[in-house]
């Protein structure tokens, strides 16, 4: 009513809505990416999500599927769980690097890698690879490598779904692997 006084309970109900309203229009938390996904055969929750995200924007979608459409994250959590010491070397350096990409842009973006814009994480992966010294260098060449391995791989190895990376380059010999037809 006008000209009643504000009660306790229509302060605290408003004051909440506002407080939730803006916290809705602001972009989410990097653990929003990753709510309900569970962790990879190598690779944690947030590992994966960041690995995606870094994967899709250097093979991203367009007029045909990107990385993450054409399972290339799955092939590398694959790959990155096989037995031996050279896997457990590759695995613990691209864990690495993915924190190394999580901290560069923070530092750098003033946000988490996965709360970034597509244009802003590339300027991130392109600033790691160009600035960040012989670690970061490596890190983003590494993972140019084994997501081009997984957009174009056999699919029995998790990636290249639908063989959609080899339809992307005109490849169609037949599937060697029965599971992949």
């Amino acid at each position: 009513m006008p000209g009643s006084p504000l009660t306790r309970r229509a302060f605290l109900g408003a004051a909440g809505g506002a407080i939730a309203a803006y916290g809705c229009s602001r972009k989410s938390h990097p653990r929003g990416h990753i709510q309900g996904r569970a962790p990879g055969r190598a690779l944690g929750a947030e590992e994966l999500a960041v690995c995606e995200a870094a994967c899709e924007r250097i093979f991203p979608a367009d007029a045909d599927p990107g990385a993450t459409r054409l399972g290339a994250v799955d092939y590398i959590d694959r790959r990155l769980s096989r037995p031996g010491p050279r896997a457990r070397r590759v695995r613990r350096k691209l864990k690495k690097g993915l924190a190394l990409l999580v901290d560069w842009s923070r530092k750098r973006q003033g946000a988490h890698f996965l709360d970034l814009e597509p244009a802003s994480q590339d300027v991130a992966l392109a600033s790691l690879a160009a600035e960040g010294g012989d670690d970061g260098y490596r890190f983003v060449r590494q993972l140019l490598v084994l997501t081009v391995e997984g957009v174009l791989c056999d699919p029995a190895y998790g990636g290249n779904r639908d063989r959609g990376g080899w339809k992307i380059i005109g490849f169609d010999a037949p599937c060697p692997n029965p599971r992949c037809e």
